[in-house]
């Protein structure tokens, strides 16, 4: 089967993946107000940013993510109407290999933003040396990627990108959840996460913009991850119970759905060398060639990004055409 086919079939075989992609809507629905109250006490906390993962909504303790260069560091879980970090173990001893943040575990019983462990911590977190880069390099190019997006200049991405923002959730970033995965190259029957959604362009001329990270030196899979997760995306737009829900209330679009999506898919890779670089696009070439980029009257638009740190970023972003014979 081709690709597209094998995702129609994965979405028909899980009868309630859009029932869980409803329920998805629904509940970030529900906690934006939340979220957005909260989110903006969370700036004192620089460098570490607050996320929101999606699964935070379904919970009934309202609580983020602290992430420093992506990484997941800590909580802000909101109790009794106040804000308090709470450090896990787990998480300590994280922090402890990858950063050097042993004192952190003084943390895992939860105390006030305003409490001095608090600004020891984030003291100890800007002494980090540029040298620890974390656990997982694709989460310190995602960080390094919404710094670069959030800019309100036009010197985002070294002036090579504009008019690009991420999709943020109460002012927080969020991994779009989709009920197919694709982290192996292949749809599966399990919940698969995007890098990073944005809104690219302006007036209305601005479309869903889905980008697939890859590390430095790695390309596996990002060609077929956005492929997936684009395809997947259609379907909850579509949806009669939530796709409205998805458009305006988490994507922040203004009236209906268009009658015809495009979305972008963006695979975001940094090859080094110029063969290897004309090399991967020439893969997502023959890739657009032999595959269906539409459904049902929308469509997908193509994107090969080489990125650059240097530092910030920079963004080569090339379009990958559909032609005809």
């Amino acid at each position: 089967m081709s690709l597209l086919e094998q995702i129609n079939e994965r979405w028909t075989k899980k009868t309630n993946a859009q029932a869980l992609a409803t329920k998805w809507a629904a509940d970030l629905k529900d906690r934006k107000a939340d979220a957005t109250k909260w989110a903006g006490k969370f700036r004192e906390l620089s460098p570490l940013r607050a996320y929101f993962p999606v699964t935070n909504a379904t919970q009934p303790t309202l609580a983020f993510s602290l992430r420093y260069l992506g990484q997941h560091v800590g909580n802000v879980v909101i109790r009794k109407d106040r804000p308090v970090v709470v450090i896990h173990q787990k998480t300590a001893l994280l922090n402890s290999k990858y950063f050097d943040l042993e004192e952190n575990r003084n943390f895992v019983k939860g105390v006030d933003l305003e409490d001095p462990q608090v600004s020891e911590f984030i003291r100890r977190i800007r002494k980090i040396p540029t040298t620890r880069t974390g656990r997982i390099q694709e989460h310190r190019i995602e960080s390094l990627f919404l710094d670069e997006m959030e800019r309100p200049t036009k010197s985002k991405f070294g002036e090579t990108l504009q008019g690009i923002q991420p999709v943020l959730f109460g002012g927080c970033p969020f991994q779009l959840p989709v009920p197919i995965s694709g982290s192996k190259g292949k749809p599966e029957l399990s919940k698969g996460n995007t890098d990073i959604v944005a809104r690219r362009g302006h007036g209305r001329g601005v479309r869903i913009s889905i980008w697939e990270l890859k590390s430095p030196g790695v390309e596996a899979h990002a060609i077929e991850q956005a492929y997936i997760y684009g395809m997947s995306l259609m379907r909850m737009l579509r949806s009669k119970d939530s796709g409205h829900i998805w458009y305006r209330d988490i994507f922040g679009f203004s009236g209906k759905v268009p009658d015809r999506l495009k979305i972008e898919c963006v695979a975001a890779v940094s090859l080094g060398h110029d063969s290897k670089r004309e090399a991967f696009e020439a893969k997502c070439r023959r890739f657009v060639q032999n595959n269906d980029l539409s459904f049902n009257g929308d469509s997908l638009e193509f994107y090969v990004a080489h990125y650059k740190e240097c530092p910030g970023l920079e963004v080569d972003l090339r379009s990958i055409p559909k032609t005809t014979a």
